[in-house]
Order: structure tokens, then C-alpha cells, then sequence
């Protein structure tokens, strides 16, 4: 939106008239100094049952539940906040009283994680507020449904993919809370993936419903966009401290957009959770990256050969030790280093099998993976170069993410990812 000059004047006028006489402004937030925050994304500890998809959590009052969210919630201190936002309306007076009952032993903690989250680390912090910052906004579906049902061969696929990936993701949450503890649950929520598949699904499933002038897919999207953007808003409402740490407990599917909206923000630094939900490991040995992979192969020149028109290796060097009966080649691309070894003593599968059907494994590493971006493109280019593929192309039932494996000369596997 552009101001016209006349409108511009009198808002300059206001803006001038505010800062008064010294020209100088009352303190605001400081592009010069931008507050720590961090997000966690949790899921519904009390089942309130107001989302699309809803897990059925168990109660979080076991004893096993209760020691699970100490340990996260003393992981949290470690970020040292010195404020907590948490899901709740901005307008709702009885947070804080709650609050300030719960400091005087007035009160027991809810099942909310709010509660059991929030509360309990604004205690353990010495903190005498807590910030509701929810803003709700009605996001009526009916819209979207009409549109559907006025041509379903057309927009009924998209919510039905949204109905096929939001009950598999929770059935996978589901999964995780029974098989784990409130930390690991929350550790695999908050990860990047995750977070992308909770975010992504609105354009997905949402954004491609449009006909003509009836825009109800996106109109919901914006919706969606507003009520973030309105939360995100209320972070400014929290008499904020050029030294404040700022940690936001909210639900999940909140956290992509809140996220986003504090790194366009010239106010605040967001800090990744993830360090904060991993327990610190004793004796833990230094950092490593991956180098190099190296493999015995039958015929030296067809595998460089291989690597080389496959994957798109370059040879580096080679050497002969004629000897000994090695023959060795290193080959490159990007970071990624492959070594083949050609050994004149190194026994083959058929040798010491010969009846074997062809399904015998042997112990030891069995596969090599490579992620790539443009996963259609290698497709293409694998068909082209008559890769012999080991089965069909899959999808990973986690990530949903496309996968192949290709076979080299010596029928090692390469598996390609899809990021």
C-alpha cells in the first residue's frame, strides 16, 4: 500500500509530534539489538479436541508424564528466558491469576501444557508473569467445502490428501508419545522436517482451490497468516527488554509462520530449540562430516567409468601397486569423496556361495545414500544412462519423501533421497 502525499504529511506530522521537542522517540525495540527467541512447538497435553487432526494424548498427570516434563522443563532453563509466551488468549485476565496462584501453592497445575510446560518454567525462572498471546480467528471451512463439492473431480483431491496426510501424522505422533518421553516427542516435532510437512500442507491442500473470482482455498490461508501474524504481534505487548530471552510454547502447527515472522523481524534473533531438547552427553567425542566412502570393486575401469556417467564423479587421481595386486582410484563431487579399490585377493559373493539364490546378505555396511534436490531431474538422467535400478522408486512413509536405489557394477547399492 502507497500513502498519498497529503496522507503521508499528517502522518509524518503525528509521528514528529510524538517524538516532541528533544526529536527523540521513548525506547522501542532496537534493530541494534535483537531479542533472543526461541519456539517450542508442542502438542495438546489436555486433548481440547479444537484442531482438524488431534492426537489422544494419555494423561500427563501419571507419575511417568510428571518426571518426563521435569526433565524437559529443566533442559528449557538452559535457554534462560526471561519471559514466556504461551497459548492462550491475550484478553484472558485468569491466565495470570492462575498464575499467581499456582507461585502461592494455591492451585495444582492443569493438564495444559501451558501449565505443565509454562508455568512450571516461569517458576523454576523466578518469573511473576506469564503472557498469553493467542488471538482466534473463525476459520470456516465452509467456503472451501462448497467450492469442492460444486466440482469434486476436480478440488477433491486436494482435501483428501490433507485428510490421508494429517490422520498419518497422527498416527506417527501417536507413536512417538507411546514409544517415548515428552522430550523426545517434542524433540522430533520441533525438527525442520516436521515443521516443513505442518506448514507445507496449506498450500498443498488449501491454496490450489480457486475458481474464477471464488478464492475460498487462499482466503483460508490468509486467515491462517492473520491469526499468526496477530499472535506474533502481541510478542510486542510484553514490555520487552533490550536483554529479554523470549521462549514461545505454542502448538506446532503455529510455530513455521511465528518462526518466519521473527527472522523477517529486525527485532528479535530467532534461536534454534533443538539444542535445548537434547540432553547434555558426557564424554561426548568432537564434531564429524562426512568424507569419504571407499569400495572394493572387480574391474577398476568399469566402476570409474560408472561413477563417473551415474553420479557425475570426477577422477581425481589413481594409482597401481602391481605388486600386491591393488589398483586404486579417488574420484570427487562437491564434498563427497568415493575411493575404489581393485584387489587381486578380494573374494567375491559367488565364490564362497556358489549355489546361493541371490539373497544372501553379508554383514557390513550395506548401502550407500546421497540426498538430492532435484529428484525428478535424477530420475531422468538415471533412465537416460540405463541405471539398473534395484526395485521401484518409493516413498519414505515418514517424510514422504521419494527414494530409489540404483546398482553399480558390483551390485553395491546406491540410494538416492529426495529432500
Amino acid at each position: 500500500m502507497y500513502f498519498k502525499s497529503k496522507e503521508l504529511s499528517v502522518l509524518m506530522i503525528l509521528i514528529l509530534g510524538a517524538l516532541g521537542i528533544s526529536g527523540q522517540a521513548p525506547p522501542v525495540l532496537s534493530v541494534d539489538t535483537p531479542i533472543p527467541i526461541a519456539f517450542l512447538g508442542s502438542y495438546h497435553m489436555s486433548n481440547p479436541g479444537a484442531d482438524r487432526f488431534n492426537l489422544e494424548a494419555d494423561d500427563v498427570y501419571s507419575p511417568r508424564r510428571q518426571a518426563e516434563i521435569k526433565e524437559l522443563v529443566q533442559l528449557l532453563k538452559a535457554f534462560q528466558p526471561t519471559k514466556i509466551a504461551v497459548e492462550a488468549l491475550s484478553s484472558d485476565s485468569s491466565i495470570q491469576s492462575r498464575y499467581i496462584m499456582y507461585l502461592g501453592g494455591e492451585i495444582s497445575l492443569s493438564r495444559k501444557e501451558r501449565e505443565q510446560i509454562g508455568f512450571r518454567l516461569a517458576k523454576a525462572q523466578g518469573h511473576s508473569t506469564i503472557y498469553p498471546i493467542d488471538v482466534r480467528l473463525n476459520l470456516d471451512s465452509k467456503a472451501v467445502e462448497k467450492l469442492v463439492q460444486a466440482d469434486p473431480m476436480r478440488f477433491g483431491v486436494y482435501l483428501g490428501q490433507l485428510e490421508d496426510k494429517g490422520n498419518k501424522a497422527m498416527e506417527m505422533m501417536a507413536r512417538w508419545l507411546k514409544n517415548g518421553t515428552v522430550r523426545e516427542m517434542m524433540l522430533k516435532m520441533n525438527e525442520p522436517e516436521m515443521l516443513k510437512m505442518a506448514h507445507e500442507i496449506y498450500f498443498a491442500s488449501f491454496v490450489p482451490i480457486v475458481k474464477a473470482e471464488d478464492y475460498a482455498g487462499p482466503d483460508m490461508v490468509t486467515l491462517w497468516y492473520q491469526r499468526n501474524l496477530s499472535i506474533f504481534s502481541n510478542l510486542h505487548q510484553m514490555d520487552l527488554q533490550p536483554d529479554d530471552r523470549i521462549l514461545v510454547i505454542y502448538g506446532q502447527g503455529h510455530i513455521p509462520l511465528l518462526r518466519q515472522f521473527a527472522e523477517d523481524s529486525p527485532y528479535f534473533d530467532p534461536i534454534d530449540i533443538l539444542p535445548f531438547l537434547k540432553p547434555e552427553k558426557r564424554n561426548s567425542p568432537p564434531a564429524l562430516e562426512p568424507r569419504f566412502s571407499a569400495l572394493i570393486v572387480k574391474d577398476l575401469d568399469q566402476s570409474i567409468e560408472w561413477y563417473q556417467e551415474k553420479l557425475g564423479l570426477e577422477l581425481l587421481n589413481r594409482t597401481a601397486k602391481e605388486q600386491i595386486g591393488l589398483r586404486q582410484a579417488n574420484l570427487k563431487r562437491g564434498n563427497i569423496y568415493v575411493e575404489l579399490i581393485e584387489l587381486a585377493s578380494a573374494m567375491q559373493l559367488e565364490d564362497l556361495i556358489p549355489d546361493d539364490p541371490g539373497k544372501t546378505k553379508m554383514q557390513g555396511i550395506f548401502k550407500i545414500g546421497f540426498g538430492v534436490q532435484a529428484f525428478d531431474q535424477w530420475l531422468t538422467h538415471l533412465n537416460n544412462v540405463h541405471a539398473s535400478f534395484h526395485g521401484q522408486v518409493v516413498k519414505d512413509p515418514i517424510s514422504e519423501r521419494r527414494m530409489l536405489i540404483i546398482l553399480d557394477p558390483d551390485g553395491n547399492r546406491i540410494q538416492l533421497f529426495e529432500k
